[in-house]
């Protein structure tokens, strides 16, 4: 499977809009948790993140509010995607079990929700580090980049066995 983007009708008027922004029709997954992340600042980063083996997770992400690049890699091919969500549009991106996931904001106040079909699991979580040469030139340029501690030491593919 690959990453895919759904869009969603956006029914408007004079109140403001209305989506169907989740409908358990349109996926084969079985979502049992919705997940919300607020960034208090643009150049925020959020991975690059995986649960492994039966712990794995696929995740639908939608934005609420602001817009975020985000990242994706097939874990077996180490091909790289990059997807621009934004809260304008309301896009969702399913990103399979088998890819590593991360975000970055670009714009402050930026609130994303994503749904995943399995529990987290802290013993099969696993990350690589957002400066790897595999995600080099897709990250945007910003004076300062916002991450927790154990994003900023995360290791490299190098360095992993995945």
């Amino acid at each position: 499977m690959q990453p895919k983007i759904f869009s969603k009708s956006i029914f408007e008027d004079s109140r403001g809009f209305f989506i169907e922004n989740f409908k358990k029709a349109d996926f084969s997954e079985q979502f049992v948790q919705d997940n919300l992340s607020f960034s208090k600042n643009k150049g925020t980063v959020r991975g690059m993140h995986f649960q492994k083996g039966e712990f794995a997770q696929t995740k639908l992400v939608t934005v609420l509010k602001g817009s975020i690049l985000d990242v994706v890699m097939n874990m077996q091919t180490k091909e790289v995607y990059s997807f621009e969500l934004c809260s304008k549009k309301m896009d969702s991106l399913l990103v399979p079990n088998d890819f590593v996931h991360g975000f970055m904001t670009l714009e402050n106040d930026t609130l994303v929700s994503y749904k995943v079909d399995n529990y987290y699991n802290k013993e099969s979580e696993g990350s690589i580090n957002w400066k790897d040469e595999v995600f080099q030139g897709i990250w945007p340029e910003f004076e300062e980049y916002f991450l927790s501690e154990k994003d900023e030491k995360a290791p490299f593919i190098r360095d992993l066995e995945i």
